[in-house]
């Protein structure tokens, strides 16, 4: 993701652990349930704990997905326990959004794809733990990606325009007619 000089804070630089991924903190290792219990799947939060492969086996799945993601850096430029991240299908490939748990419907039809201006001014800022995914963003995100997904399938349809409450204006003239009938003329 490019950023533009408009930029209040900029982006940190990107930075990789030991195994060559880009380090990520909505990134899990689960130990999966059934046949091969040893090999821990390697799932992604901001998917919605979706499964990128396992450990050891799909590195370069994994990286492919992981190195091109740009949610742990923009995640990082203003950290806000209300930020939710979510990287999803859009047009026949994975976007990376930003949305807000206190202002996701405002504009639900066109998520953030930066935090440039999200939470500069936001009465409701509060600073996440820094590395650390916060409890329970797997499922507000998978509801989040739901949500914004039927969305994009039937947008939302303005309102119909309700007709005025008052008469439309009259003639200046027919208004000094009217107030001299009111005031003057006798009943």
């Amino acid at each position: 993701m490019v950023t533009t000089g408009l930029a209040r804070y900029p982006l940190p630089p990107v930075q990789f652990d030991a195994e060559g991924l880009q380090r990520c903190r909505y990134r899990q290792e689960v130990a999966p349930e059934g046949l091969e219990a040893g090999t821990p799947e390697v799932r992604c939060t901001a998917m919605g704990g979706a499964v990128l492969g396992l450990k050891g086996r799909d590195r370069e799945a994994i990286a492919a997905t992981c190195n091109s993601c740009g949610i742990p850096r923009e995640a990082e430029r203003r950290p806000c326990l209300y930020l939710v991240p979510m990287k999803t299908q859009r047009g026949g490939e994975l976007r990376d959004y930003f949305t807000c748990r206190w202002f996701y419907k405002d504009r639900p039809e066109a998520p953030d794809e930066s935090t440039d201006w999200m939470c500069g001014t936001c009465p409701y800022w509060f600073p996440s733990a820094p590395h650390r995914p916060v409890p329970g963003l797997e499922r507000v995100v998978r509801r989040m990606i739901d949500y914004h997904q039927e969305v994009w399938r039937n947008p939302p349809q303005p309102p119909a325009v309700a007709r005025a409450s008052t008469p439309p204006p009259t003639h200046w003239l027919r208004r000094v007619v009217d107030w001299v009938r009111w005031w003057v003329l006798p009943f």
